[in-house]
């Protein structure tokens, strides 16, 4: 039996990140699978944001670039490191 997680002669999670033995490759089916999903989510997310009052799809709209800017600014963090 393999030691748990956190105590000593457990392998760490995080290692070998980035490495070749870390890397894995996504077969025909995964990535059909995945594309499927992704297409369930656009149309969940369509249906759902035409079911919404005009004035929340334009508030939507309108806040639309301050997230956008949000999210750049939190992947700019998340490269700069702790």
């Amino acid at each position: 039996m393999a030691p748990m997680p956190g105590t000593p002669g457990a392998p760490d999670p995080g290692a070998g990140a980035g490495s070749p033995e870390a890397r894995a490759r996504a077969t025909d089916a995964g990535r059909l699978r995945l594309a499927a999903w992704a297409h369930a989510h656009e149309r969940r997310l369509e249906q759902a944001l035409t079911a919404l009052p005009d004035a929340d799809r334009a508030a939507l709209r309108a806040v639309l670039p301050a997230l956008a800017r949000l999210a750049a600014r939190l992947e700019d963090a998340d490269g700069a490191g702790p």
